[in-house]
């Protein structure tokens, strides 16, 4: 930002060119006190310049109605924003009032009028500017004045890029959401300059953060393993960065204002030490997920809109994938497919202002990364819209070795996880999962697919349970963990054990009392249609890693597998495939085991299988898949009996 007042003399024309917060790009230093009128906007409580205006009388300002958002103070008789001078004179803004005709979508009718505390004092540098009584004809000479970036323009539209230009301010919540669980979210980076932070990011890779093209600066420092922004924290690392690499076809000219391609990677000068705080989150390769889609975002940015509240701790919001027909729908003509959307109908949760670059979870993958959205944030039926990280798999004209290196970063989790053998899953990354003990020990998992309900496989026989969810490990009494006790146990009425194959083995539980939903314990939805073979999945649980011989793992594993049809797995167990049951797996080494019967078997952010039997040899061998309890067709029966009880 230019400290010195400029200003530019121009010609009136019939249109602006740019909407939004416009700069003055080839003007000059104006002389001390020739535009007494001028007014600065300041934000927050270290006063940062926002906006212009014009003092039109001793206690009135005009100015642009997008700038409601932030008003605090207004500045006047100031030349050099940087250091007090004798004519300046703060008054805080008592009262704003913005055209009743103003549009934040169009910028239509785009002023507002501020009244002072007290009326300004005038003299030689404050003094109020006339109000024209024509309006000026093409070709008039004018002069405009302000604070603003002298350098290349970049137009802000209302539908704008969710970058800070703010102050870490005091606590409050994401807008619509809630403190995070303290390193719940290890993989959040804060790219700050100058010890203000800018944008969010995601930790990919120990020497690569993914970030928001929008967001490039120079002077970055990478903080991570951070809550509280404020204050120095036991286990965070912080990294200056490399080099910034932007997507080669982001565009941020003011003619190409649609932000597609906002994506961007950060190279480290080192690499990150893993740890309990700090993680690398794995890329979805899934393009589309569906609509309805439960997933989370994180970030620092301001808490409340349009008025604005900047939280000292890391925020998270639930919020739900919207479809592509209704994200062209909200913005029409500005939605590409290199963009997902969500949000909630009903509004409230939402990304917003500094949250840029931060991630957009599904299913413990990154899906998407935070972009731009309507103005004010978190509005009923405009949802935010983020950078399809999918996409990132198209990025072919970037260097061949970042290529590469995302291809790797994306799926190395993948290529390895296996619950035999297994892989521990990011913490809390599988909200639903549920363990059922008899005293201290596992004896099944399970899924929460109500507040009050957990469902697992039937062949879990026991009388009463002990329902631990928000567990990662087993062995340390978790702050994010709840105890229920369970009731009523409904086995399905078909079920008969080994004499039908174990067909049918499904079993719901009545949980005592409902559970609290918070980031760590989440209900995982039922399934609309059944999956189809080739369909990417995968299961989680406690089940011993290495049968027969090693012991239950104490953190939870995680197991990326995929559909097998039913015509392969008829031909694995000749007789014993029903159509009420799916098979998954069969590579060497991977499956379920002893002790996750009952888990969830996830495909495209919903329910479609239950853990439930396989080869009576050693779990994960090669060519033999395990069988699932087919949940597509027990939605009717499940949702009968929650209603019955």
């Amino acid at each position: 930002m230019f400290l010195m007042l400029m200003a530019l003399q121009i010609l009136a024309v019939a249109v602006a060119q740019n909407q939004g917060d416009e700069k003055i790009i080839g003007g000059y230093t104006c002389i001390r006190s020739s535009q007494p009128w001028q007014a600065a906007l300041l934000q927050g409580p270290q006063r940062r310049f926002l906006c212009g205006g014009s003092l039109l009388s001793d206690q009135w300002v005009i100015t642009a109605a997008h700038c409601a958002r932030l008003i605090l103070r207004v500045a006047l008789g100031k030349h050099n924003l940087k250091i007090p001078e004798a004519t300046q004179q703060v008054l805080r803004v008592v009262r704003q009032v913005p055209h009743p005709q103003y549009n934040s979508r169009t910028n239509d009718n785009d002023l507002m009028l501020l009244q002072l505390e007290r009326p300004a004092r005038l003299g030689p540098g404050v003094r109020p500017i006339s109000v024209a009584s024509s309006c000026a004809g093409a070709g008039t000479s004018c002069l405009v004045s302000g604070w603003g970036t002298t350098s290349s323009p970049i137009g802000i539209s209302r539908e704008y890029p969710k970058i800070l230009n703010g102050t870490n301010g005091t606590n409050g919540f994401l807008p619509g959401g809630y403190t995070c669980t303290p390193h719940s979210q290890p993989w959040q980076a804060a790219l700050q300059v100058h010890g203000r932070l800018l944008c969010g990011g995601v930790l990919v890779h120990p020497r690569w953060v993914l970030t928001a093209a929008h967001c490039l600066k120079e002077g970055y420092r990478v903080y991570l393993g951070k809550h509280v922004l404020a204050r120095v924290e036991a286990g965070e690392q912080v990294r200056e960065v490399a080099r910034a690499i932007p997507h080669p076809q982001y565009q941020s000219s003011p003619t190409h204002l649609n932000h597609d391609h906002d994506i961007m990677l950060l190279e480290l000068k080192s690499s990150v030490q893993l740890t309990r705080h700090i993680q690398t989150l794995p890329l979805s390769r899934q393009h589309c997920l569906p609509p309805g889609t439960c997933c989370r975002v994180s970030g620092w940015g301001t808490t409340t809109s349009p008025q604005v509240t900047y939280p000292q701790t890391l925020q998270c919001a639930n919020i739900e994938l919207r479809s592509d027909e209704e994200c062209h729908r909200v913005y029409p003509g500005k939605i590409t497919p290199n963009m997902l959307c969500a949000g909630t109908k009903e509004g409230g949760n939402d990304s917003c202002e500094g949250d840029s670059g931060g991630p957009l979870v599904c299913n413990g993958k990154l899906h998407g990364i935070i972009s731009w959205g309507d103005f004010p944030c978190g509005q009923p039926n405009r949802p935010g819209v983020y950078t399809r990280v999918s996409q990132t798999w198209k990025w072919s004209t970037m260097r061949a070795s970042i290529f590469l290196l995302l291809c790797f970063v994306g799926f190395s989790h993948e290529a390895k996880e296996k619950i035999t053998n297994g892989t521990e899953c990011i913490p809390h990354s599988q909200p639903w999962q549920v363990g059922l003990f008899e005293g201290t020990r596992l004896r099944c998992g399970g899924v929460l697919i109500d507040r009050r309900w957990v469902l697992t496989a039937a062949h879990c026989s026991g009388s009463r349970y002990w329902v631990r969810l928000g567990e990662h490990s087993l062995s340390k009494l978790d702050w994010t963990e709840q105890i229920r006790r369970s009731g009523l146990s409904v086995t399905h009425p078909s079920y008969r054990g080994n004499l039908g194959n174990h067909d049918n083995d499904l079993r719901l539980l009545r949980l005592g009392t409902p559970v609290r939903l918070t980031t760590s314990v989440q209900p995982l939805p039922l399934p609309t249609t059944c999956a189809t073979a080739g369909t990417e999945c995968h299961i989680s649980g406690w089940g011993t890693t290495n049968h027969p011989w090693s012991p239950f793992p104490d953190r939870l594993q995680c197991l990326s597998l995929s559909i097998v049809s039913n015509a392969t797995c008829r031909a694995v167990f000749p007789g014993r495939i029903t159509d009420n049951m799916v098979c998954a797996g069969g590579e060497a080494g991977e499956d379920a085991c002893q002790g996750d019967s009952g888990g969830p078997l996830v495909c495209g952010g919903v329910l479609q299988g239950l853990v439930s039997w396989g080869s009576v040899g050693p779990c994960g061998q090669e060519g033999i898949p395990g069988v699932y309890t087919n949940i597509c067709k027990y939605v009717d029966w499940i949702q009968t009996v929650m209603r019955s009880n």
